[in-house]
């Protein structure tokens, strides 16, 4: 399965599916490489929440990590959440930092608590910072370029840099950087250089 989907990897930046929550229900992004031969999938799946006694539909985001060579796949649990039936899961992989050490994302719900999830996973430790960006999608509806964010690259000095996911000009004028620590996000300064993020040869 992992060769197809390697064999799949698409040359677009962002590996983006969605479908709603059901009983059962699974999917993943295409496999992205990085650095070295590592390729990175993000993994959706959803049930009932039985053992709540609720009856919610649960949605687990998972990371799957494949090393160079014949290692094992290194699975990260991102998160999991509760929420009405058939409500939307989305889930978009942007990729690797140029040097390998960092692989990005955003996830995002609808339903009775919508939100949308940016993580940044550090390949070395396999720890995960997550960043909740619900509070700042005003900031797209107020320049009418959409509802969702993706992952650009990263500053020179490791802050993560967003944009609209788009294709229009509104992907090339607007960027803002945001602090994985502390969830910050804040215009991208004039001129300000943008490392971007790493494509396969």
């Amino acid at each position: 399965m992992w060769k197809l989907l390697l064999l799949s990897a698409s040359l677009l930046s962002a590996q983006e599916t969605s479908m709603e929550c059901v009983n059962n229900g699974a999917l993943e992004t295409q496999s992205v490489p990085g650095p070295g031969g590592v390729a990175a999938v993000l993994k959706v799946s959803a049930a009932d929440d039985y053992s709540k006694n609720t009856h919610d539909c649960m949605a687990k985001y998972q990371l799957l990590v494949r090393p160079t060579g014949d290692g094992p796949v290194i699975a990260t649990e991102l998160l999991s959440s509760n929420g009405n039936w058939g409500r939307k899961l989305g889930a978009h992989l942007d990729g690797y930092s140029q040097d390998g050490k960092r692989v990005f994302g955003i996830f995002s719900e609808g339903g009775r608590a919508p939100s949308t999830t940016l993580f940044d996973y550090d390949a070395a430790t396999s720890r995960v910072k997550l960043v909740d960006l619900k509070k700042d999608l005003s900031r797209l509806q107020g320049l009418k370029c959409g509802t969702t964010f993706a992952i650009a690259g990263t500053t020179e000095t490791g802050a993560i840099v967003l944009e609209p996911n788009t294709t229009d000009q509104c992907q090339s004028k607007y960027h803002w950087t945001i602090d994985p620590s502390s969830g910050v996000m804040q215009r991208l300064a004039p001129g300000k250089t943008i490392v971007d993020l790493y494509k396969a040869p």
